[in-house]
């Protein structure tokens, strides 16, 4: 009985050191639902060094270039024009969830437009190899704020959906965070494989929301 007790103690002890070991004194503050967007633009708008960001979607509409995600690209992007250094991991992946056939197994390709735009002007823009989610949607900023929740880039996640997101002012936080982005691997060959799939064919949100439109167009393609 007396040496269960003594191995509980040690177990509970190491325990209260492996807790401590990753304990940051931090300031948090909930940027939550419609207050996430104000609060990433602003603290991309005011970065000075340096923006590491890892994120699973990022939208670029072209029908809307006011939209709040090409806001935040157009931002990353005056970011680096003003000497700031900005570095933009995306996800691309295999459909596991939804494959059911062998021909499934393919890769879903995201974020291409915003990959363009932000390659284009000169940022340092990647996407991962596809056999892993990138799930994260995680921004660092100078080394010292955590911006990281459930949000992604999208409008439907700034307008639609219950997204839960905090701003952690912490650089050793950060610190950690930075270092766990390193270990996402790279595809390196993806500029290839974009290439090779030819210039895309833009559809605007109006023509795929507007019932009468796809039938007419079909209709005159086919008679």
């Amino acid at each position: 009985m007396k040496r269960h007790l003594i191995t509980f103690l040690i177990a509970l002890g190491w325990l209260g050191i492996t807790a401590r070991a990753f304990c940051y004194q931090a300031e948090v503050i909930d940027i939550s639902g419609n207050r996430y967007f104000p609060a990433v633009k602003e603290a991309i708008s005011n970065a000075q060094s340096s923006i590491s960001i890892a994120m699973f979607t990022i939208e670029s509409s072209l029908s809307r270039e006011d939209s709040r995600p090409n806001q935040l690209i157009g931002a990353l992007i005056e970011a680096k024009k003003r000497g700031v250094d900005v570095e933009v991991i995306l996800d691309q992946n295999v459909d596991f969830v939804h494959r059911r056939r062998i021909s499934d197994w393919e890769t879903k390709i995201k974020s291409t437009r915003a990959y363009r735009r932000l390659k284009d002007a000169g940022i340092k823009v990647f996407y991962d190899e596809p056999a892993r989610y990138t799930h994260a949607k995680v921004v660092v900023i100078d080394r010292k704020t955590v911006i990281v929740g459930s949000t992604n880039w999208t409008e439907s996640s700034f307008d639609n959906n219950i997204e839960t997101d905090v701003l952690i002012n912490s650089g050793q936080l950060a610190e950690e965070i930075l270092v766990y982005l390193k270990t996402i691997k790279i595809d390196e060959k993806i500029d290839e494989y974009l290439d090779s799939l030819g210039p895309s064919v833009p559809i605007y949100w109006e023509f795929m929301e507007n019932p009468a439109l796809a039938p007419e167009m079909i209709g005159r393609a086919c008679f």
